[in-house]
C-alpha cells in the first residue's frame, strides 16, 4: 500500500522561509562585520622608512619618516655595525669614533631617542642620528652603508611591521 504524503501547511512553509531568511541575514551580518574590520585595519597603516639624507652643507643624517596612515608605535630598535649588534645609535657613533681615533666621545653628534613606546605620528619626519662636525661627518657618511638598522613597530590596532636600512633592500616588510 502506497504511503500518501501530507502536503505542507501554510504555517510550515512560512516557518521554513523565515528560518532560511534568518540564516541568510546572519551570514550577511558576519560578512559585513569582517569587511568593516578589514576597512578599520587598513585605515590605520603606519609606514616607516629609514634613509640617509645629505643637506646643502654635506652633513649626513639618518632620518626616520612615517609616510603611512596613522601613528607608528615603536616596539624595538636593532642596529648592526660591522657585524656587531647595538641597542642605541649612541653606541654606534661611539664605536665609529673609536675606530677612527676620535676617542669614544670625539665626534660631536646628536640623535633622537627611538625606543619602546616612542610614537611617530603620521607624516612625521625626524632626524635620528647626525654628526655635526664637517670632518667627522665625512667619516660618518663613509661608514653609514655599514650601519644596518631594523625598527620594529605596530599600529594602534596591534598589527606589526619592521623597517630596515642597508640590508640589501629599502622596503618595509610586514611581519
Amino acid at each position: 500500500m502506497p504511503i500518501r504524503k501530507k502536503p505542507l501547511s501554510r504555517d510550515t512553509i512560512i516557518a521554513i522561509a523565515a528560518t532560511v531568511t534568518s540564516v541568510c541575514a546572519l551570514i550577511v551580518a558576519v560578512y559585513q562585520t569582517k569587511l568593516s574590520r578589514e576597512q578599520q585595519l587598513n585605515s590605520v597603516w603606519p609606514y616607516l622608512i629609514t634613509y640617509e639624507a645629505i643637506d646643502e652643507h654635506q652633513k649626513s643624517s639618518l632620518m626616520v619618516a612615517n609616510y603611512g596612515i596613522g601613528p607608528a608605535i615603536i616596539d624595538s630598535v636593532r642596529l648592526v655595525y660591522k657585524g656587531k649588534s647595538y641597542r642605541l645609535p649612541t653606541q654606534v657613533v661611539s664605536e665609529i669614533s673609536k675606530q677612527h681615533n676620535r676617542g669614544e666621545y670625539g665626534m660631536p653628534w646628536s640623535h633622537t631617542g627611538l625606543g619602546k613606546g616612542f610614537v611617530i605620528p603620521q607624516g612625521q619626519v625626524f632626524t635620528w642620528i647626525t654628526v655635526n662636525d664637517s670632518s667627522d661627518n665625512a667619516i660618518f657618511r663613509a661608514e653609514t652603508p655599514q650601519i644596518k638598522s631594523s625598527i620594529y613597530y605596530h599600529s594602534i590596532y596591534g598589527e606589526h611591521w619592521h623597517s630596515v636600512l642597508n640590508d640589501g633592500s629599502e622596503m618595509v616588510v610586514p611581519d
